[in-house]
């Protein structure tokens, strides 16, 4: 395993906070390593506020690190104040 990978299984919420990505106590991380038989698919957490959000709308929030669960996808609150 690459030494990323395995710093990323045994230290998930170091290599998390490293991307920004703090999580807080109370929430469970679990790591579950892809293999050649089976892959795993991250699916980010639908932001507060886009419950009327069209597809292409909620696909604007998402980044490149939301589809590899080191972010959440974006704020579209935080995006109206920029």
């Amino acid at each position: 395993m690459k030494p990323y990978r395995a710093r990323a299984v045994k230290e998930p919420r170091a290599v998390l906070a490293e991307f920004g990505t703090v999580i807080p106590d109370d929430v469970e991380v679990r790591v579950s390593d892809s293999t050649s038989m089976i892959r795993y698919l991250v699916l980010p957490q639908r932001p507060k506020g886009t419950e009327g959000f069209t597809e292409e709308q909620l696909a604007g929030l998402v980044t490149r690190d939301a589809m590899i669960g080191v972010v959440r996808a974006g704020n579209p609150e935080k995006e109206k104040a920029r």
